[in-house]
Parts: C-alpha cells; sequence; structure tokens
C-alpha cells in the first residue's frame, strides 16, 4: 500500500502532530489529504512548503533545551582527558531565540598545569569543527581579541571547550571553515567565555603586578642608595645671628616675631640663606674665570643663573 502524509509515521514524527485532530488540519491546509507521499512532493518546493508553514502554524515553538544539553560533567570529563585541573573547572551555558530559531551555547575552561599552550575545541551542533568558526564574536572583536582581553594567550597553558547548537547553521564558505552567527548570539558567546575566564584573568593580573614590582625592585633600591643625605638645617653663625638668637631666648620669642625686615630679606637671618649663597658662589666659580671680577662678569653670571632658573 502506497505511504500517504497521514500514515506511516511521517506527520506522526514530528513533535506535536501526534493528534489525529492537529494531523487533519495540517493536511486541509496544505491540500495534502488523501496523497500519495510520492506525489506530493512532485508538487514541488511550493507545496512542500505550505506543508511546513501548516506544521509550525499548529505545534508550538520548540525549546532551545531540545537541541541537546551536553552538560557540565561531559565538560568536565573532556577537560581532565586534556589534562585539565579539576579544581579550577569552570562551566557555563545560554539558551536564546534568534528570530524563528532556537540556540545553545555551553563553554568550559579549565587550567592546565602541565600544558606548554593553550588547547581550544569549537563543535557546532554535537560535531567538532577543523578551524575557528567564529570569525567575528560580538561587536568587530574576534576569539582572539576575546581571549587576549582575558589574558588568555597562545601559550597559556589552558583548554577552552565550546559547543553551539541551532537547527540551522548559514556557513559562510564552501569548505564550512566559517559561520554566520547573529551578532546577539555571539555577543552570548563573549559573555560565556568572559565569566569562565574571569578567575584565570584576575590571577594573571595579579602575576603581572607582582612581575612590574619585582623588575622596579632593583631600581628602586638603587636609586634608594644614590639619594644624598638632608642636610641639616643652616646653624646661626656669625655675630648678628648670635644676638637675635639669645635674644629670642631670653624674651621667649621666635626669631621670626624679632626681625623687623622680612625673613628673606632682614640681615639678621642671612644665615638661614646659607645654601643659596653658597650655591650662587658655586656657579659663579664655575662660570667666570678667576682673572675677571668685574661688573662685566656680574652680569654674566647674572645672565646664566636667570638661564638655568628659566630652564628648570
Amino acid at each position: 500500500m502506497a505511504r500517504t502524509l497521514a500514515r506511516c509515521d511521517f506527520i506522526v514524527e514530528f513533535d506535536g502532530l501526534s493528534g489525529s485532530a492537529k494531523q487533519k488540519l495540517v493536511l486541509q491546509e496544505s491540500g495534502a489529504a488523501r496523497v500519495k507521499l510520492a506525489e506530493f512532493f512532485e508538487r514541488g518546493r511550493d507545496a512542500i512548503a505550505s506543508l511546513l508553514k501548516a506544521c509550525q502554524t499548529h505545534t508550538k515553538r520548540p525549546k532551545p533545551e531540545a537541541l541537546g544539553i551536553i552538560g557540565s560533567q561531559h565538560f568536565l570529563a573532556e577537560c581532565c582527558n586534556w589534562g585539565g585541573d579539576e579544581k579550577s573547572f569552570q562551566y557555563r551555558r545560554h539558551v536564546m531565540t534568534f528570530g524563528n530559531l532556537p540556540y545553545l551555547i555551553e563553554v568550559a575552561f579549565a587550567y592546565c598545569p602541565e600544558a606548554t599552550r593553550r588547547l581550544i575545541a569549537i563543535g557546532i551542533n554535537s560535531s567538532a569543527t577543523i578551524d575557528n568558526p567564529l570569525p567575528r564574536i560580538g561587536y568587530y572583536q574576534s576569539l582572539d581579541s576575546v581571549l587576549a582581553n582575558q589574558h588568555v594567550t597562545h601559550d597559556s597553558p589552558i583548554v577552552l571547550l565550546m559547543h553551539i547548537g541551532c537547527p540551522h547553521v548559514t556557513f559562510a564558505d564552501r569548505g564550512k571553515s566559517a559561520t554566520v552567527i547573529p551578532q546577539s548570539v555571539t555577543t552570548e558567546i563573549k559573555r560565556l567565555i568572559e565569566l569562565v575566564t574571569q578567575h584565570w584573568a584576575k590571577q594573571r593580573r595579579a602575576e603581572l603586578r607582582t612581575e612590574s614590582a619585582i623588575a622596579k625592585r632593583l631600581e628602586r633600591l638603587q636609586n634608594l642608595q644614590e639619594r644624598l643625605e638632608k642636610p641639616a638645617p643652616p646653624a646661626p653663625e656669625g655675630v648678628l645671628a648670635e644676638k637675635i638668637t639669645a635674644a629670642a631666648a631670653s624674651s621667649c620669642l621666635s626669631i621670626k616675631e624679632l626681625c623687623v625686615l622680612s625673613p628673606e630679606n632682614d640681615p639678621y637671618t642671612s644665615w638661614k640663606r646659607r645654601r643659596q649663597a653658597e650655591w650662587f658662589a658655586e656657579l659663579f666659580r664655575r662660570l667666570v674665570p678667576s682673572d675677571r671680577s668685574d661688573i662685566c662678569a656680574v652680569s654674566s653670571i647674572s645672565s646664566s643663573v636667570s638661564q638655568l632658573l628659566c630652564s628648570g
């Protein structure tokens, strides 16, 4: 007996169309009642499209979980097989619907103490891919750039596993090496990668700060040794200095309170400006020959001092 659409386990195989009432509605709307299966498909794409539309109308949209969740236990076992440390294992998943298509994303991460480079494996619909099928992730980023932001470089001893499930996957080339996945889905992929690698990124940032501190340790110690000892404040020296110091001690007043002029000009406090005087004397000695002490020499040293002050 020839197969019909309503019999022989064809429409019945579709989720939500096991009841005879819904089967009858689908057959009526698609014009396929009492039509042999082979004859119906000979009507071409339009007939098949009408049958698909009728099936979608009388069934519920499938949940993303129906694509088949692999689960954390399987990812943990695979990470351990690749040399991953069980205690460092991280797993995240996300289900979503974009347009009419459900998506299932699972990402796992583990630290591999014995590895010398990062190990990455990506699967689509339970099939492993030959190369990275995600040329773009999020807003104008790649998988490498997302991992680099998390301090996962090519020589990082880690394992990263990812699985993407979708009923219909579009590929950008005939070799099926690059997929065309909506940006909102790749944004979620980026978020999951950041979640499973957040502890690794935090640890690496701490290590980099420590390495930087160690590198600067010797430099700082050397600079500390090279610092000149802070000179002691100048002691009162000279007749005027001795007089104002004695007057301040006997009257219980400060030297500043006994000054008539400003502290920068009062002759009784000239000893406080000894450093400036020594500095000027050193400049005079360096810039003015010993056989010149006329007004031209004083003018020359004044000009040189002005240039040094301006440049400093």
